[in-house]
C-alpha cells in the first residue's frame, strides 16, 4: 500500500525543509513506504515527499566489477547502473542487459549463486536476481544509515562496510528481506571488507586495518584496530596474513593473534594501488602502477613475476587465466602467463557526467573526457542510450537543429546528432564553459569572456563578435537581442547582442558566485556558488537597469539552475532544490531530492526534470511542482489534490480527484511527525478546521494512491 501526501501552509510562513534535514527525522517518514519502480520496497529517506526519482540513465565510471563464477558472465559497475557482460569470448564481450539500474551508486558488487550484491551508497544494500532463466530483477534492499561502500558475502551474511566508519552485518538468508542484525563501529571510513573464518578484515581509509570478530554476528567485537599508512584502499588474506593496499605502499600484516596483529612488512610500490586480491600464492594489485603480479608464497618476500602499466583501473576480479578490469573503460585481460599479462578486449564506459541538454525526446550528456552520449528520453522512466561520440573534453553542451554544440576549456566541438545512433563531429572552435544557439549565432562564455559564432555553416563556426567579462562566464541564456551571463566574479552581466559583431554592456546586477542562470519572463534566476550562496531572483524587465529582488539561501553549492515559472530547479552539490518563486521577494525551498552524487547539470523539460552527477549519470525526477509539457509517465493514474484558501487560517477545504478507492482518510501531521488531525474524504471535497493549530507547514497524507501538492501563499 502506498500512500498519497501533500504540504499544507498554515497562516504562515512556509516552513520547507532544507537540503541538510533528513524528512525521516521530522516528519515520521519511517512509517511511509516508497514505491521503487516495478518494486514495492523501502527507500531512504531523501524526499520531500513531493518530488519523486522515476528513472534515469545512470552509467559513469566504474568503481565496482564482480565475475559469474558458473558461467562467462561479468557484472560491471558504471555509476548507478550495473551492465551485464558475455565474456564467452573475452576477445569479443558484448553488453546484454543494461537493465540494473539501482537507486544509489555500484560503489561495491559481490556475486553469489545468481545474485548480485550491490553496495550502493545512501540507498544501502541491493539484492538482485541474475540468473540465466529470467531477466535481472531487483528483489530485495536493505535501508541502511551511511554510505554503503563495499560488501561481502559469507554463507547467509552479508558484510557492508560505511563510509561513516562501520561494519554492518546484514542477514540475507530471505533475500527479499534483508535486515541489519549488528554493527561494529571503527575509527575511520571503512572502506573494504573481506572475510575469513570468524573474523572480517576492514581496510579503513585513513587508519589502517581493523578486525572484527564475527562469531556472534549480533554483536561483534572490535578485537584490533592496526594503524598503518595512509589512504588504505583494500584488504585481501590469506591464513595469517593480512595484504593492505593502499597509495603507495604494499602492507603485510601478521594476523595469527587477532588481538594484536602488527605490520610485518612495508613494500613500497610504483605507484597508487586501489584494488588487491590473492589466487593462492599469488598477489594481484590495479591502481594507477596498473596490473601488478606477485608471488608472495613467501608473505614477507614479494616477488614481481609480471606487470603492464596500461592495466590500470579502480578495481578488478580474477576469473581464471583473465582478470577483470574496469575503471574509465572495461577491460580483459589475459593473465594465463603472469609473466606478460596483455589486454585482450576493452569495453567503454561512460565517464563522469557534467552538463546536459534534453531537445524533445533526445538528451545530450557530457561526460568529460569521454564526449557526448546521446540519450532516447521518450519514456522517462527508462531512458535507453542512443549513440555516443568521442568529442574535446564535454562540460557543457547545448542543441540547435540537428547539430549539438560540445565544449570543455580545451575546445568545442560541433556535432551531427541527425542520427542520434551515429553522432558525429564535424566542426570546431576555441573551448568555452557555457553555450547557448539561437538561430545562426552561437553564443560562447568562458575565460576569454563572450565569443558571439555565426553557425551559418555548421562544419566552420566563424567568431564574428566578442565581449569581455569583468570575471569568468560560467553560463549563459539568451533572450534577443540579450545575452543573460553567470560571471563568477560580478554576478549577472546582461549583454546587448543585436548587433553579434558589437556586443554591448546593457546592465550588472551582483549575484555572488555566479555559476549557472536562466530566464524565464521578465525574471532571471542565477545560481550562487558560494558558500551561504543559492537562487538569487533578478528583474531583468529593463536590461540596462537589473534590479536585485531576493534569495533563497540554499545548503551546498548551487552550481546550475533551471525555470519553468512559477519553480525554479537548483542543482545545490547533491541536492536537486526546488524553489517557488511566484513571489520573488521571498523565493520559498518547497521540494527536494537528494541525488546519489554530485549534480552539475538541471534541465526542467515538459513535467520532469532531468539532472547530470558526476558518478551516477543521467537521472529524472517527476514533482507535482514541474508543471512545463506533457510528459506521460508510464500508465499511472494521474491522482489531483487542491486546497483552498491557500494560505490556510480557520478552515480549508481539500479536493482530491483521482483515486482508485472510497472515503479515503486524510491524516495531517505537523513538521515533527506528530499526528495532529485525522478527517476522512466522503466526497470531492474535505474540510479540515485547523484554527487550532499554529501557523506552519503541514503533510496531509492519505492511505491510497501516492501524489502530492505543495499550497504556499
Amino acid at each position: 500500500m502506498t500512500t498519497m501526501l501533500f504540504w499544507l501552509v498554515i497562516s504562515g510562513v512556509a516552513l520547507a525543509p532544507s537540503p541538510g534535514v533528513i524528512v525521516s527525522e521530522s516528519v515520521g517518514i519511517d512509517s511511509f513506504r516508497r514505491s521503487s519502480g516495478d518494486n514495492d520496497l523501502p527507500l531512504p529517506a531523501i524526499e520531500s515527499l513531493n518530488c519523486r526519482r522515476v528513472g534515469g540513465w545512470p552509467f559513469a565510471t566504474s568503481f565496482s566489477v564482480a565475475a559469474n563464477t558458473e558461467r562467462p558472465v561479468a557484472y560491471v559497475g558504471s555509476g548507478g547502473g550495473i551492465y551485464v557482460v558475455d565474456v564467452s569470448d573475452p576477445v569479443r564481450p558484448f553488453i546484454v542487459t543494461d537493465t540494473i539500474r539501482t537507486y544509489g551508486v555500484a560503489w561495491g558488487i559481490f556475486y553469489q549463486a545468481d545474485r548480485l550484491y550491490v553496495a550502493d551508497g545512501w540507498a544501502g544494500l541491493e539484492i538482485w536476481s541474475v540468473g540465466p532463466s529470467a531477466p535481472p530483477s531487483l528483489i530485495g534492499r536493505a535501508n541502511l544509515p551511511g554510505q554503503a561502500y563495499s560488501v561481502f558475502v559469507a554463507d547467509t551474511l552479508a558484510f557492508v562496510t560505511d563510509l561513516d566508519g562501520v561494519l554492518r552485518i546484514v542477514n540475507v538468508l530471505d533475500p527479499t528481506r534483508p535486515v541489519e542484525i549488528g554493527n561494529a563501529a571503527l575509527r575511520s571510513r571503512a572502506w573494504d571488507v573481506c572475510v575469513s573464518g570468524t573474523h572480517a578484515y576492514v581496510a579503513e581509509f585513513e587508519y589502517g586495518l581493523a578486525i572484527v570478530d564475527i562469531s556472534q554476528p549480533t554483536s561483534p567485537v572490535v578485537e584490533a584496530e592496526l594503524a598503518l599508512h595512509v589512504e588504505h584502499c583494500a584488504v585481501a588474506v590469506r591464513d595469517t596474513w593480512a595484504f593492505v593496499a593502499n597509495f603507495g605502499i604494499l602492507s603485510v600484516v601478521n594476523v595469527a593473534n587477532s588481538s594484536a596483529p602488527f605490520e610485518a612488512l612495508c613494500f613500497y610500490l610504483d605507484d597508487i594501488a586501489c584494488d588487491v586480491a590473492l589466487v593462492g600464492d599469488t598477489a594481484y594489485l590495479t591502481g594507477d602502477l596498473g596490473l601488478a603480479i606477485y608471488d608472495v608464497s613467501d608473505p614477507l618476500n614479494p616477488i614481481p613475476i609480471g606487470h603492464d602499466d596500461s592495466l590500470g583501473a579502480n578495481c578488478f576480479a580474477v576469473s581464471g587465466d583473465i582478470v577483470h578490469l574496469a575503471g574509465d573503460d572495461y577491460r580483459i585481460a589475459d593473465i594465463s602467463q603472469p609473466s606478460t599479462p596483455h589486454v585482450l578486449s576493452t569495453v567503454a564506459m561512460p565517464g563522469i557526467g557534467f552538463g546536459l541538454c534534453v531537445k524533445d525526446s533526445l538528451a545530450c550528456v557530457t561526460n568529460g573526457n569521454d564526449g557526448l552520449q546521446l540519450v532516447d528520453v521518450s519514456e522517462p522512466t527508462y531512458p535507453r542510450a542512443r549513440g555516443r561520440c568521442l568529442t574535446t573534453f564535454a562540460s557543457c553542451v547545448c542543441i540547435n537543429g540537428e547539430q549539438a554544440y560540445v565544449a570543455g576549456d580545451d575546445g568545442l566541438d560541433v556535432v551531427d546528432i541527425s542520427n542520434p545512433d551515429t553522432p558525429a563531429v564535424v566542426g570546431h572552435a576555441r573551448g568555452a564553459l557555457g553555450l547557448a544557439a539561437l538561430g545562426t549565432n552561437l553564443y560562447a562564455v568562458g575565460t576569454g569572456g563572450l565569443v558571439v559564432y555565426d553557425i551559418s555553416n555548421p562544419a566552420e563556426p566563424a567568431a564574428v563578435g566578442s565581449y569581455s567579462l569583468p570575471g569568468i562566464g560560467r553560463d549563459i541564456q539568451v533572450r534577443l537581442p540579450y545575452a543573460f551571463i553567470a560571471d563568477d566574479m560580478h554576478g549577472l552581466e546582461i549583454v546587448d547582442v543585436s548587433d553579434p559583431a558589437n556586443p554591448r554592456y546593457s546592465g550588472r546586477a551582483p549575484c555572488g558566485t555566479a555559476w549557472g542562470v536562466d530566464v524565464c519572463g521578465t525574471k532571471a534566476y542565477v545560481a550562487d556558488v558560494g558558500h551561504a550562496g543559492g537562487l538569487h531572483v533578478v528583474d531583468v524587465a529593463d536590461p540596462s537597469s537589473p534590479r536585485w529582488l531576493g534569495r533563497l539561501i540554499i545548503e551546498g553549492y548551487a552550481n546550475d539552475v533551471s525555470a519553468a515559472y512559477p519553480y525554479a530547479y537548483v542543482a545545490s552539490a547533491q541536492w536537486l532544490s526546488i524553489a517557488d518563486v511566484s513571489d520573488p521577494v521571498h523565493p520559498n525551498e518547497v521540494g527536494y531530492y537528494q541525488s546519489p552524487a554530485w549534480i552539475w547539470g538541471v534541465a526542467a523539460a515538459r513535467n520532469v526534470v532531468f539532472t547530470n552527477s558526476s558518478q551516477a549519470g543521467m537521472q529524472v525526477y517527476e514533482s507535482p511542482l514541474i508543471a512545463v509539457g506533457s510528459y506521460d509517465i508510464g500508465s499511472r493514474p494521474r491522482v489531483q489534490m487542491r486546497a483552498v484558501p491557500s494560505p490556510a487560517h480557520r478552515q480549508t477545504s481539500v479536493t482530491v480527484t483521482g483515486l482508485d478507492a472510497e472515503a479515503p482518510a486524510l491524516d495531517l501531521f505537523d513538521a515533527s511527525g506528530r499526528l495532529v488531525l485525522q478527517s476522512r474524504v466522503t466526497g470531492p471535497t474535505a474540510r479540515l478546521s485547523i484554527d487550532h493549530l499554529r501557523p506552519g507547514t503541514y503533510f496531509v497524507r492519505t492511505h491510497t494512491q501516492r501524489a502530492s501538492l505543495v499550497v504556499t501563499r
